[in-house]
């Protein structure tokens, strides 16, 4: 009996996968494998849970193959929305063992307990983007997501002067969010008064907060986001050092997101007990996501 979960997209949806699908193997207590086969054919991001103190179990193609073969295949191309989520627990795969679990793009960002009725070997499909999915299993989570390597560097450097300082990390989210004409409609932009309020309201709670603002469009931010506070920017980690980012921000006593999950993750990991997270009052422009936000957290 195994739990296999697909991974893909960028750092930050890999991470809600695998934090996913790590419960579930808890849960039925059986061992997880991770599919990383989508980056064969996904350029866009790289596979980076290997930075990370996980258990790195890859899924063979027979074994994905084999729980997606058959009945099972065909109703997962006629499945849609949340009804035919709930049908596909009664099937099984040809060979009686094991079954699909997928979450549709349209329930990215909703809890589907019907995920703990599963078969102890079944494969997940989705983004799973809420702590309701693994919360109870959070120590195990946060002692999983520890980096492998040591800070160095301008990353050691940075580090240390985000934890002498009452830090606040600010991520501005843009690429393919405002390139992609499409995505920019589906997902939405968030607009710089968003930032300049939540700023506003730390501020108003944390007179010494020094902000440290991290994105995937460092110039823009850097010539649009005047907060007429401290701030630094962070712009020598790209792409391929998203874990560096992520770990950064963690590190931040507090946080302002974007509607992104790298950010969401940079708050969820961060270990302080009174921070402040304020996150978007609405995540996607056309997506609901009506479970992404953590209970604590303050939405503007």
């Amino acid at each position: 009996m195994t739990v296999v979960v697909q991974i893909t997209g960028g750092l930050g949806n890999q991470l809600f996968m695998y934090a996913a699908g790590r419960h579930l193997s808890l849960h039925h207590r059986t061992p997880l494998r991770l599919d990383i086969s989508p980056f064969q054919a996904y350029p866009l991001r790289g596979y980076l849970l290997d930075r990370f103190a996980i258990a790195q179990d890859l899924a063979t193609p027979e074994q994905v193959a084999a729980l997606k073969s058959g009945a099972l295949a065909q109703a997962e191309q006629a499945r849609t929305g949340r009804w035919g989520i709930r049908g596909i627990l009664s099937r099984r795969s040809r060979a009686g063992r094991g079954g699909v679990f997928r979450a549709d793009d349209s329930l990215a960002g909703t809890y589907l307990p019907e995920m703990l009725r599963t078969p102890r070997e079944v494969y997940l499909q989705g983004y799973w983007q809420s702590e309701q999915y693994f919360k109870p299993s959070e120590g195990v989570i946060r002692a999983d997501l520890r980096l492998r390597d040591e800070l160095s560097g301008e990353n050691l450097s940075l580090a240390n002067s985000i934890r002498s300082t009452d830090a606040v990390s600010l991520h501005i989210r843009r690429g393919d969010y405002a390139d992609n004409p499409h995505l920019s409609r589906l997902l939405g932009l968030l607009p710089l008064d968003y930032y300049y309020r939540a700023a506003r309201t730390v501020a108003a709670t944390l007179s010494s907060a020094h902000f440290f603002v991290f994105s995937d469009d460092p110039d823009w931010a850097k010539d649009n986001l005047q907060l007429g506070l401290p701030v630094s920017f962070v712009s020598h980690n790209g792409p391929a050092a998203a874990h560096e980012d992520l770990r950064l921000m963690s590190l931040c006593r507090h946080h302002i997101i974007a509607n992104s999950s790298l950010s969401w993750w940079g708050a969820w990991l961060c270990e302080h007990t009174s921070k402040i997270v304020i996150a978007p009052s609405r995540w996607f422009a056309q997506v609901p996501m009506p479970d992404i936000i953590p209970a604590g957290w303050l939405r503007l």
